[in-house]
């Protein structure tokens, strides 16, 4: 996956500033893939390079002037090329900085290493609760959605089945250093 693809996708759905697709990507497809502002505007500027985007400068009164990109025919086709192309997850590297602190936790007393977990722990907790939340309040009834809605709360659906199954791992993670102590 990629953030260019990611913009693109939210570009779809309308033009916006990179303002405002920092703001829709926060409320949106960050429960799965993060970044900052200047990772968006780098982006943008790489997909304007290549004709995927257009900008539109908006004149405003008092402000500066809105610099609004538009999803352009060649952003689409690449976008839906995107889509359509299943991405190679063989060679994915996983890099997860906290394994590395309980794969030398050893080094520290047992009930440091157990309060490190459980912050992850909670952690988790709370990312489920708020994409449990965002799924109350965006998808309140599942039946009605029309078929692009269903596709996203089902990424919304699967952060939350990978926090749950992160919860019960912890629990058996703590259990293990538990027994240390």
């Amino acid at each position: 996956m990629s953030l260019p693809h990611l913009l693109l996708g939210l570009l779809s759905f309308e033009p916006q500033s990179g303002y405002d697709l920092n703001k829709r990507f926060d409320a949106s497809v960050n429960n799965f893939w993060t970044t900052d502002q200047s990772q968006i505007y780098r982006a943008l500027y790489k997909l304007l390079d290549k004709g995927q985007v257009r900008v539109e400068t908006v004149v405003q009164e008092g402000q500066p002037d809105k610099k609004v990109y538009h999803l352009t025919g060649t952003g689409a086709a690449a976008l839906d090329q995107w889509l359509a192309t299943p991405i190679n997850t063989e060679n994915m590297t996983v890099r997860e900085g906290w394994l590395g602190q309980l794969f030398f936790g050893e080094r520290i007393p047992p009930e440091e290493l157990r309060d490190v977990l459980e912050t992850y722990k909670r952690q988790s907790q709370t990312i489920i609760d708020t994409l449990g939340f965002i799924r109350k309040q965006y998808y309140p009834d599942n039946a009605k959605l029309n078929y692009g809605a269903r596709l996203r709360l089902l990424t919304i659906e699967y952060g939350i089945q990978v926090n749950q199954a992160a919860v019960e791992w912890y629990d058996s993670a703590i259990a293990v250093v538990e027994a240390e102590i």
